[in-house]
């Protein structure tokens, strides 16, 4: 779900992608226009054949369950031309015309598809809107302007994007719950290994096991933030 309060489609750009989160925020952009539609799709992801360890330190060949990545479609339309009563973001009334739209679009760039300048890679973005909240990256991007003054400069333009979802290991194993692929969540305050080991396995016992898959130095010392390794059973 997105965030709550969020009324117009808004992207937000983020230099990292760590252990299933986006980390640190590097600009935003909000639609001026919100989409009249959205296109998602859901395409399927084979995951290689994987050799694996069980919760007791037996090995198994196993395979990693079938993924279906998420991706998004959509346009929306960016005017200057002074027809709306409130401009892009970031934009002032003032800005009407040609330059506005320029800056306008440069920002949005920015937000999407220009390399960072600390990763020299294009940012990381997480799309906000309704109920939808996909963290990704952009696959295509396009621009067509629709409308010039007598200069043949633009004052609007319709743009195209398309974003496809980037996931790890920490992202699947919130979407799989059987006890036959390993899962690693981020440890929360008040979490417990056997609590956590009767939520994976339905069987606390399995928590020295973890522990030591873990190389934990104690059981009852989990430190929020921290990633855990939670193996497949064996059968």
């Amino acid at each position: 779900m997105s965030e709550e309060g969020v009324r117009k489609l808004k992207i937000q750009a983020y230099e990292k992608f760590q252990s299933g989160q986006l980390k640190t925020m590097t600009g935003s952009y909000e639609l001026q226009l919100n989409p009249a539609s959205v296109n998602c799709v859901f395409a399927k992801v084979d995951q290689l054949q994987e050799e694996k360890t069980t919760a007791s330190g037996d090995v198994i060949d196993t395979k990693r369950p079938t993924y279906y990545k998420e991706s998004i479609d959509f346009s929306f339309v960016l005017d200057h031309t002074g027809a709306l009563p409130f401009a892009a973001d970031g934009m002032s009334l003032n800005t009407v015309g040609t330059k506005g739209l320029k800056e306008s679009i440069e920002k949005l760039k920015a937000a999407t598809i220009k390399p960072l300048r600390s990763t020299h890679a294009p940012p990381f973005v997480k799309i906000l809107w309704g109920d939808i909240a996909l963290q990704g990256t952009i696959k295509d991007f396009s621009i067509e302007y629709t409308y010039f003054n007598v200069h043949g400069e633009p004052l609007r333009a319709k743009v195209k994007m398309g974003v496809i979802e980037v996931v790890d290991s920490v992202v699947e194993s919130t979407k799989f719950q059987s006890p036959d692929i390993t899962r690693m969540p981020v440890i929360k305050a008040g979490d417990s290994l056997p609590q956590l080991c009767e939520q994976f396995y339905d069987a606390p016992q399995y928590y020295i096991a973890v522990a030591q898959e873990n190389q934990l130095a104690s059981f009852r010392r989990l430190r929020p933030g921290q990633i855990l390794r939670f193996p497949p059973l064996e059968k």
